[in-house]
C-alpha cells in the first residue's frame, strides 16, 4: 500500500479530521501545536516530538505491523481514552464470585475468565495472591499479581475494558485496511500500546 492510500484509509479509520503533512515518505501528524508524531513510512520508525525534544517510540521489522501500531496509537489519541469509569461496586467486591457477577454486567465473556486460566482471554486466579494472566498460543503472560482485592479487581476490570476496545479497534482496522492479524501479532500490539499509554 502506498503512503497516500494509507492516509486515505487512516482518515476513515480515525473518523475525525487531523492535521498532517507528507514529506520524503514520512507522515507527520500533529497532536497540537507543540506535539506531533513523525512516522517514517518506509523505514518503519515512529518518533514523537514534544516541545522540540525528539524520541523514538517504535520500530517494526515489517510495514504491516508498523502501519497498524501507528494507526492504533492515533486512534487512541483522537478517539478518546480507552478507559471508562470503573463501577463503584468494585470497591466492596471481596471474592471472585462477586467479581464475576459485576463483570457479567459490563463485558462479553469472550474477553475474560474468572477463577481459571483460559486461552485467548484475560484470566484472574487466586492462589496465595490474586494473579491476572493473559494466555495466547499456549503461552502465559503475567499482567499483575497482588493480594489487595480492590486494586486487583479494578485492574482486572480496566484490563478487560482495554482488551475489548483494542480488539474492536483491531477489527475496524482489518476491515478498513484489508489486513488480518494472527495471535502473536496481536500480543505484540497489546504490549506496544500498553507501553505507549
Amino acid at each position: 500500500m502506498d503512503i497516500h492510500k494509507f492516509i486515505e484509509n487512516l482518515k476513515k479509520y480515525l473518523r475525525t479530521t487531523f492535521n498532517y503533512e507528507i514529506s520524503n515518505n514520512a507522515i507527520r501528524v500533529y497532536l497540537d501545536n507543540e506535539i506531533y508524531y513523525d512516522y517514517a513510512y518506509l523505514s518503519r520508525k515512529l518518533y514523537l516530538y514534544e516541545r522540540g525534544n525528539k524520541s523514538e517510540i517504535g520500530y517494526w521489522s515489517d510495514i504491516k505491523n508498523a502501519n497498524l501500531n501507528f494507526a492504533m496509537l492515533l486512534r487512541n489519541h483522537f478517539c478518546g481514552q480507552l478507559y471508562d469509569k470503573v463501577p463503584n461496586a468494585l470497591e466492596d467486591c471481596t471474592s471472585l464470585e462477586s467479581l464475576s457477577k459485576i463483570l457479567s454486567k459490563y463485558f462479553d465473556k469472550q474477553y475474560y475468565s474468572v477463577g481459571c486460566l483460559a486461552e485467548g482471554k484475560l484470566s484472574i486466579v487466586k492462589d496465595d495472591n490474586y494473579t491476572i494472566w493473559y494466555s495466547i498460543n499456549g503461552k502465559k503472560y503475567m499482567v499483575v499479581k497482588d493480594s489487595d482485592c480492590e486494586y486487583i479487581f479494578t485492574r482486572f476490570f480496566n484490563e478487560i475494558m482495554y482488551l475489548e476496545k483494542l480488539m474492536n479497534n483491531l477489527r475496524d482496522y482489518e476491515h478498513i485496511f484489508g489486513e488480518e492479524y494472527i495471535d502473536d501479532e496481536v500480543m505484540e500490539l497489546i504490549e506496544f500500546l500498553s507501553r505507549s499509554q
